[in-house]
Order: C-alpha cells, then sequence, then structure tokens
C-alpha cells in the first residue's frame, strides 16, 4: 500500500490538483473527513475539517494569486505518510503585499485506504521528514 500512497500523491501534483482543480482532488482523492492544516505563518492559517471546508480553503489560497503552481520535486515514502518536497511559484495580484512567491516547502500527504486524511501544507523539509519519522 505504501508504493500506491506516493502514486496518488504522485498524481495529484503531476494532474495540478491543489493549483487547478482543487474540486477534484477533494472529490476523489479525500476522505470525507480530511484534514487540511496551514502553518500559522500562511496567508490563512489554521485547520479546516472535512470537503467542504478543505476546498474552500484551497480556493481561498488559489484567489490571492494570478499564478500559482506547486513543481514537485521529490516524494518520501513513509508508508501511510509521504512528504512532498515542492516548489511554489506565484505572482499576487494586483496591490497585494506579497507580489512574487519562489520558495521550498514540504507537504505531509497522510493516507488511509487510498485516500488522503490530512494535508499540511508549507513546513520545512528538515522539519516534514522528522514529522513524519523520516530522516533526509
Amino acid at each position: 500500500m505504501s508504493e500506491d500512497n506516493v502514486e496518488i500523491v504522485r498524481r495529484i501534483y503531476s494532474e495540478g490538483l491543489i493549483d487547478r482543480d482543487p474540486k477534484r482532488l477533494v472529490d476523489h482523492f479525500a476522505a470525507p473527513d480530511v484534514e487540511y492544516v496551514d502553518p500559522p505563518d500562511d496567508v490563512d492559517p489554521g485547520s479546516r475539517r472535512g470537503r467542504t471546508e478543505v476546498l474552500l480553503a484551497l480556493r481561498r489560497a488559489r484567489q490571492l494569486f494570478v499564478e500559482y503552481e506547486h513543481e514537485l520535486g521529490e516524494l518520501f515514502d513513509g508508508g501511510d505518510t509521504v512528504v512532498a518536497a515542492v516548489s511554489l511559484h506565484a505572482k499576487a495580484k494586483r496591490g497585494s503585499k506579497l507580489e512574487v512567491i519562489d520558495e521550498e516547502e514540504a507537504h505531509i500527504w497522510t493516507l488511509r485506504d487510498g485516500k488522503v486524511i490530512r494535508f499540511e501544507n508549507g513546513r520545512e523539509l528538515k522539519d516534514a521528514l522528522e514529522a513524519a519519522g523520516l530522516s533526509k
């Protein structure tokens, strides 16, 4: 099942579901009680639970930008947990304080029975690997 989890996460990025089709992500890849966590320093911090709340949070994040793309670097297999090293490239809407974002971050995906039950956004890779019980 571990390899299946890695392939599910790889597919989420290769199909651009976070960036372009969050509805498909939550409808087809997430468990009904999915949890989405944004770090305290993010533009929309906090935790959301359930497909509807997660979908709204993912859409809000995207709406702040005219360009928004997560580029997958590497996946780390932790069994039920998969850590994704990604590059975020974004350009904020005119008048925003953020302007352009080009940064490396890590996402932690937890899956059960082939469905995402938790997605944690935007950590440092080292911290994400430690949180997932992996070491680089």
